[in-house]
């Protein structure tokens, strides 16, 4: 955690957006919100897709007030 904290705030001493990935778990996902990670992808989420399914998984999640942000156009 100590180390994961000083990577966000390195990032952002150099206005940085941070990404995580291969996040697995909620309290994962908890703790780098807390510490002001930008993004956030893995497991904890969905597994990898083929691009109709991402579109579906997209489309059903988009409507339940979760946070989800895709560019199709660079798939």
């Amino acid at each position: 955690m100590a180390i994961t904290r000083a990577v966000i705030n390195l990032a952002k001493s150099f206005d940085l957006d941070v990404t995580a990935e291969g996040v697995e778990h909620q309290e994962q996902v908890e703790f780098l919100l807390r510490e002001g990670c930008d993004e956030i992808q893995g497991f904890c989420f969905a597994k990898p897709l083929p691009l109709a399914e991402l579109r579906r998984f997209y489309d059903r999640r988009t409507g339940e007030g979760n946070v989800i942000s895709l560019d199709f156009n660079r798939a």
